[in-house]
């Protein structure tokens, strides 16, 4: 396929949070928080809906857009445009924070831009993209359709109220809602848009609003033939024209924002785990723990044993060692946990298998553990503890680990927490 790479994905950030934040809102349990009360859902639904794309789509390039919290250009020129929403949760802006530190964490730019949408700098970012760039944009928002280009380099992946991915092109636009994509613009401006108080030419619904456009084509050829149109619709159409190029005005995303988009910070090149695992700890998101290989493979880094298994403390000091770093050995070759305070140590191998399946002819170890006898590896396989099971996150020890960290070497990364997650683990 001629455009398979580069592959740019931008992202609609305030589009996706919203949908995260809601599909947990009116859920029974009233949204996702943590044990210690730090909401989630948004930072919980939108990351697992970008890993699903990521996975699936796997684009070279990603940057992530959200509005700006001062009003736009739109609020000055109309200032009942989205009037009547709900005021803003206070437990939605605290979750997007957090959430921009992980997209952060995850070497993924953020682009806000004062005055403007999430959807004008989109508009910019794929008009200014490269022309050998396949450009994809990730939204639950059907405005973004008007972006999609003639020839299919610019195509939108719609989530949708049942968080299913869809990918449009000029045909899947048309089927979807009548039009082609270069008449979105056009078809706000005739029907309006309620959910930003867009308001249209009154009298003209959706069906009314279709049939105009698949006759004239645009706004502008059903204002020159007006003398063609019967009825009420005509006099509708009369008396609306003001209504129509304003509706047309607030329904139009913008496609020049001011930018100078530094395409190269835009590739996925990974991330430090280090920086990345505390935040996800604090979130209590320890199904993306469990996944962390699949997501540096996903942005594009190539994961280290030395990353993965970087809260592992091979030093001797069993204070500075995460209770969840469990290692198996072949139980031919015993070793020794160090100590009766290490409450794993010297497990059957009927326990490994139980955890995490693997072969039974293991011993399990817990904490850090020193060779008992010749010849006995220190290493094997790394688990982590996720809702009380053991998930399998790296195999073999990085280097250094047989002789302890030696002068220079990679620092482990701080240990990794106890506490259980509130929310249902995830796969990708």
């Amino acid at each position: 396929m001629a455009w398979q790479t580069p592959t740019l994905l931008l992202v609609d950030g305030h589009s996706l949070a919203y949908r995260s934040f809601y599909a947990f809102a009116y859920s029974r349990e009233g949204g996702l928080r943590t044990s210690t009360g730090i909401p989630t859902s948004v930072s919980f639904g939108f990351l697992k809906s970008l890993l699903e794309v990521l996975d699936k789509y796997t684009p070279t390039h990603v940057a992530v857009a959200f509005d700006t919290r001062q009003p736009t250009f739109r609020h000055e020129a109309d200032e009942t445009y989205k009037s009547g929403r709900p005021e803003t949760p206070p437990e939605f802006i605290e979750d997007v924070e957090n959430l921009k530190q992980v997209l952060t964490a995850l070497r993924i730019p953020i682009l806000v831009v004062p005055g403007f949408e999430a959807d004008d700098i989109l508009g910019t970012l794929s008009r200014l993209a490269p022309q050998d760039y396949r450009v994809q944009i990730l939204s639950g928002d059907q405005d973004l359709f008007q972006l999609i280009d003639t020839d299919g380099r610019v195509r939108v992946l719609h989530l949708n109220s049942k968080d299913r991915i869809s990918e449009f092109g000029p045909e899947q636009v048309k089927e979807k809602l009548g039009i082609w994509p270069w008449q979105v613009v056009d078809y706000k401006a005739l029907c309006g848009d309620p959910s930003d108080n867009i308001p249209g030419v009154k009298g003209i619904g959706p069906k009314r609003a279709v049939e105009l456009l698949e006759r004239y084509g645009s706004l502008d050829e059903i204002f020159d033939h007006l003398d063609e149109i019967q009825g009420k619709v005509q006099q509708y159409l009369k008396e609306g024209i003001p209504a129509a190029h304003h509706s047309q005005f607030m329904a139009r995303i913008k496609c020049d924002v001011p930018l100078s988009p530094d395409w190269e910070s835009m590739k996925l090149t990974g991330f430090d785990q280090a920086e990345l695992l505390p935040l996800l700890e604090k979130l209590e998101f320890h199904s993306f723990i469990a996944q962390v290989r699949k997501i540096q493979t996903a942005l594009g880094g190539i994961p280290t044993e030395a990353e993965v298994v970087g809260a592992f403390n091979p030093t001797g000091d069993p204070a500075n060692a995460p209770d969840e770093a469990l290692w198996f050995c072949p139980r031919s070759r015993p070793f020794s946990a160090g100590g009766a305070h290490h409450r794993y140590a010297g497990a059957t191998g009927a326990v490994a298998a139980r955890a995490v399946g693997l072969p039974r002819n293991c011993s399990l170890g817990y904490r850090n553990y020193q060779p008992r006898s010749t010849g006995c590896p220190i290493g094997g396989d790394r688990l982590l503890l996720v809702r009380g099971r053991y998930r399998l996150l790296a195999h073999r020890p990085p280097p250094g680990i047989q002789s302890g960290l030696g002068a220079g070497e990679t620092k482990p990364a701080a240990p990794l927490g106890r506490s259980q997650p509130t929310q249902k683990p995830t796969e990708l």
